[in-house]
């Protein structure tokens, strides 16, 4: 039987590029064990599934009915064979099916331009004879389609990413337009009963692939928004932790440097007495040697974090050198103060931590000219830095915080409408920022 043969290869095809499809944004999430057998038995699954779908005549209902069981089944599969959640794996079905569908439209376009008998067969025709124009421009369509949507969607997708949409009418609602779509296209190609004028074809033609176009748009738009959403999420609730240590930082430093004045005068009066031995006297005073490491820059916020961090870098052989009129970021709240030297600095200290104890060394400068702010942080570093987006990517992979310093230093600096740029050569690192100081602080 023709008709049993045209729709039976049909099926194959249709099955198969939807699986290369899915597959491509599938690609990079995270797989559950023994992934290769349940990738198996999912396959095998939907082959025979779409080859044994009764369809007893080519009509828009019954093929958009196919097609929609195909895609709700390949969301289960897909979640059989990935440790994603449901929202997940219909985000991922939604974007492959559309691709294939995209794909098949421009074939089909090309195809009535040949009068390909492959679709005078969908059209209804009894002749079905595959011929060597159709299949290149089979292959021609598809692959390039594919490629097309692997690199500008599929590629934007981070290995193991969390593609959960958090809005689920969102999602759903995604979902009823491409099955409405699906519908739509198969009025078009299996309702008519007498051919189509070509200038119709090719208008409806268009519209449908532009539709399905903006839907995997809007899907990547929803998912970057969510990905934007959960950073900030992030910044904001490290923020709030840095607040909460500001405040502890302030206290503990403001105790220290009291009880060690307190000390001082203690041992003094000590001294002078001569009741105890000299080189005990000498080791309290070097015990208590911290009160001379408490920086005095001019604003209270630097200090603490100032001298949190040359405490640190003492003990680990780290030289901090600075250059710095702290009375000019007076402007600036103390916490984000806080915020930006203490990420600064986790930064740089973490990069120079591995190296030589000759190139254990971070400089910083802080001055204004005029009504500009500037901020310079320099220091060595191993290895090769990747940037991206013009921002250095984190090189510490044991972090829960992963990159995330250097995005809220910069939200911070956009923030105070100024800019932050990055630089790495010769394997020195340098930070800069500048920052317009408002009218209304004296410089």
């Amino acid at each position: 039987m023709p008709f049993f043969s045209s729709l039976s290869l049909y099926k194959i095809i249709f099955t198969t590029a939807l699986i290369v499809a899915q597959s491509m944004f599938l690609l990079r999430l995270r797989r559950k064990p023994d992934f290769l057998r349940h990738a198996s038995i999912s396959a095998i699954f939907l082959y025979a599934f779409a080859f044994l779908f009764p369809i007893y005549d080519f009509n828009a209902t019954a093929i958009s009915f196919m097609f929609a069981s195909l895609l709700l089944l390949s969301i289960v599969l897909a979640r059989f064979c990935y440790d994603v959640s449901w929202r997940g794996c219909t985000f991922c079905a939604l974007a492959g099916y559309t691709t294939q569908h995209i794909s098949a439209l421009v074939y089909d376009f090309f195809g009535v331009l040949i009068d390909s008998p492959y679709n005078r067969a969908i059209y209804g025709e009894v002749s079905y004879v595959i011929h060597l124009p159709s299949i290149l421009i089979f292959i021609l369509a598809y692959a390039s389609i594919f490629v097309f949507f692997y690199f500008q969607f599929a590629t934007k997708l981070v290995k193991k990413e969390d593609v959960t949409i958090k809005n689920l009418s969102m999602l759903l609602l995604l979902l009823i337009a491409l099955i409405v779509e699906i519908y739509v296209n198969s009025v078009l190609i299996y309702s008519r009963q007498t051919p189509y004028p070509f200038d119709f074809y090719c208008i409806t033609t268009a519209n449908n692939a532009i539709a399905c176009f903006a839907l995997i748009i809007m899907q990547f738009g929803i998912l970057l928004q969510k990905n934007l959403s959960d950073e900030l999420d992030v910044v904001y609730r490290m923020w709030r932790q840095e607040k909460r240590q500001f405040e502890i930082s302030k206290e503990t430093i403001d105790l220290i440097n009291l009880k060690c004045h307190d000390l001082r005068h203690q041992i003094h009066t000590i001294r002078t007495a001569d009741t105890i031995d000299p080189n005990v006297l000498q080791e309290l005073e070097d015990g208590i040697s911290i009160y001379d490491s408490i920086v005095k820059t001019g604003n209270q916020s630097l200090d603490i974090i100032l001298t949190e961090k040359s405490l640190y870098c003492k003990s680990n052989d780290i030289q901090i050198s600075y250059i710095i009129d702290g009375a000019r970021l007076s402007f600036m709240r103390d916490t984000d103060v806080y915020s930006l030297f203490g990420n600064l600095l986790d930064n740089a200290i973490h990069a120079v931590l591995s190296l030589p104890a000759d190139m254990r060394y971070i400089g910083l400068t802080i001055r204004a000219e005029n009504q500009l702010l500037s901020i310079n942080s320099h220091n060595y570093f191993s290895g090769v830095l990747q940037m991206e987006n013009g921002m250095p990517l984190s090189m510490n992979k044991n972090t829960g915080y992963h990159g995330f310093g250097v995005k809220s230093m910069t939200m911070i600096v956009h923030q105070y409408s100024g800019d932050i740029s990055f630089e790495a050569e010769d394997q020195v690192f340098n930070l800069n920022i500048l920052i317009p100081i408002p009218r209304d602080v004296h410089t």
